[in-house]
């Protein structure tokens, strides 16, 4: 944002972290549990205040997605002195907060007011004042569709069948979870006895419970990259196996 009169060119550069967590809603065992995928994002960018005389106020923006929430405004707090390049107090921050921009984008803005050195010795500052750049940060939150990739790298949610391994799969799949840290279901599981031999052997279908997990961004996007199944009835029941796909990310 630009003061009016102002002399000086402004630069930025701005860099983006993430960390991820989940919420979900607590339901029964026998209703579909209705949970929520939550990315916690940082944004971070260099950028400076000026302005004309003592009290003369300048702002700083840094504009999200138009699907951020929980907007938190965290550096620099409100009551900083703000310096310029000979070390002399020229501003203070006054303001920080939120708001609605138009096409439903959102933005944290610093509002900060020419102060110390400038009112003092206003004869010094024919040209106006501008502080030194300097770091601001914002965090928020989005919520994140979450998806499954199997070996044929297909994006997948809620499938009905996953292939792993070399030939291996589940099918039937129901899914009582999707889109938290974890997601849940049950299927069925071709297991094949081996003998004499995996090529000439019987193959018998048992039911298995079914967890994703690890969610990972890959990309543009969010993936389970880890498969579990427990084995709900015969020999096998109650044994469970994994596999990851972590190199498919």
């Amino acid at each position: 944002m630009s003061t009016a009169g102002r002399r000086f060119p402004r630069a930025s550069a701005a860099s983006i972290a993430l960390v991820v967590v989940t919420l979900a809603a607590a339901s029964s065992s026998l209703t579909p549990r209705v949970e929520a995928f939550v990315a916690h994002w940082h944004l971070k960018k260099h950028d400076h205040f000026s302005g004309r005389q003592c009290g003369s106020v300048d702002k700083v923006r840094i504009t999200v997605t138009r699907r951020a929430f929980n907007l938190r405004p965290v550096v620099p707090r409100v009551g900083t002195t703000l310096f310029n390049f000979n070390l002399n107090a020229v501003a203070e921050l006054v303001g920080r907060g939120w708001k609605r921009l138009p096409g439903g984008l959102k933005a944290t803005q610093w509002r900060a007011k020419g102060a110390g050195d400038v009112c003092e010795r206003p004869e010094r500052y024919p040209n106006g004042w501008r502080t030194r750049s300097r770091g601001f940060r914002v965090n928020f939150d989005t919520r994140e569709k979450v998806y499954f990739h199997d070996t044929r790298d297909q994006r997948l949610r809620k499938p009905g069948i996953v292939y792993f391994g070399a030939h291996e799969r589940i099918f039937n799949l129901r899914w009582r979870s999707w889109d938290g840290k974890r997601a849940r279901g049950r299927g069925t599981y071709p297991l094949n006895d081996c003998r004499p031999n995996c090529a000439e052997g019987h193959v018998t279908n048992y039911p298995v419970r079914v967890k994703l997990s690890k969610v990972r961004q890959c990309g543009s996007r969010f993936r389970y990259l880890r498969i579990h199944w427990t084995f709900t009835a015969g020999p096998h029941s109650g044994q469970t196996s994994g596999t990851n796909f972590r190199y498919l990310c």
